[in-house]
């Protein structure tokens, strides 16, 4: 038979967990004295050191969800400027100004456009993620590196998309 030791401060609780526990055949002890963990763990000495831990799905969750409605936000903003863009660039093109040009301008347009929120949001994240890191006394930091590295690949392909699609339509208005 296993043994747990159940590190609840919420009495309720430990007590539904300790009766649901051993309805399934476990030795479930409960702690009573929590200024001193560490003795009473090694007084009982359970067979399972955790049950409950941090999970990482509501962090992706988050990331999808944000990246999403950033994604959408930037592409709107983009696409409402698309008129006066347009205008723009057929005046310069009717000023001589080549088309590769004005193909370069959108690009670093666009990419400013989708890029510099991401360099900032994942210097803001690695900051965020290192104080919770210590917080938790885990090692989270990876795992935030991960979700930055997801997502810039994903905005780098939102930004292509997005950039062609917008480029199309500047130049398709342009007078040559």
């Amino acid at each position: 038979m296993y043994r747990i030791l159940i590190v609840e401060d919420e009495e309720k609780i430990a007590v539904i967990l300790q009766e649901m526990l051993r309805k399934f055949g476990y030795e479930a002890i409960r702690a009573t004295e929590f200024r001193d963990l560490k003795k009473e763990f090694i007084q009982v000495h359970p067979h399972l050191r955790q049950i409950r831990t941090i999970s990482n799905v509501p962090i992706l969750f988050v990331s999808i969800l944000f990246f999403i409605a950033s994604g959408s936000m930037l592409y709107f903003k983009l696409f409402t400027e698309l008129e006066e863009d347009r205008r723009q660039f057929d005046a310069l093109s009717r000023i001589g100004m080549p088309i590769q040009e004005i193909s370069r301008v959108l690009t670093m347009q666009t990419a400013a456009l989708f890029i510099i929120p991401c360099i900032v949001g994942a210097v803001h994240m690695l900051f965020a993620m290192k104080a919770l890191s210590n917080i938790w006394n885990d090692n989270t930091i990876y795992f935030g590196i991960a979700v930055v590295g997801i997502y810039i690949l994903m905005q780098l392909a939102y930004f292509f998309v997005a950039r062609r699609m917008y480029m199309k339509r500047v130049l398709s208005g342009i007078v040559q």
